[in-house]
């Protein structure tokens, strides 16, 4: 049984995370809209359907809501067997780094994908919850279930990994 009223659900839960939620899962699913608003819909009727099971003193809702899009995800591409396809040009790796300066043409946008995608899962993952949903670094942990230090050891290897690509194909930092 839920213990929320509908306006209160829409007020806490989807007024607040809708367009984090969406978005997180345009970018996973390589931008297609007809799956995104799919499992964005699924996604909150699990939470819906799980709202009695949140703790506060465990996580924060949104670090509670963002594991379930998580863990949907997941499950959508283990049972479809699919891979994430595509990241966001929104990657800003520190204030010096700056891909969209980078991105001057639809070619260079298209090279950079290509490039982000060479990435190992859950370096992608990382990079898309840090940059492109702005999760702090302890949000993220709770999401993926690792410790502080361990998300920031990772993101910052992530973030090199990448900038090592881009070096590579010619891109100057």
């Amino acid at each position: 049984m839920n213990n929320i009223s509908a306006t209160e659900f829409k007020t806490n839960v989807i007024d607040p995370y809708y367009k984090m939620i969406y978005n997180y899962i345009l970018v996973r699913t390589g931008y297609n809209q007809e799956i995104t608003e799919d499992l964005t819909q699924e996604v909150f009727i699990k939470i819906w359907k799980n709202y009695f099971k949140f703790n506060n003193k465990k996580a924060s809702l949104k670090t509670w809501v963002f594991n379930i899009t998580r863990n949907h995800l997941i499950d959508h591409y283990r049972k479809r067997k699919l891979r994430h396809q595509s990241i966001d040009n929104t990657y800003n790796l520190s204030s010096n780094v700056n891909l969209e300066k980078e991105i001057e043409s639809q070619e260079n946008f298209q090279k950079i994908q290509r490039l982000i995608n060479m990435l190992p899962e859950k370096d992608k993952e990382l990079l898309t919850l840090r940059y492109i949903n702005e999760f702090n670094i302890k949000e993220i942990a709770e999401v993926t279930g690792k410790t502080y230090t361990g998300t920031k050891m990772a993101l910052s290897r992530a973030k090199k990994k990448l900038i090592k690509i881009l070096k590579k194909e010619g891109y100057e930092f």
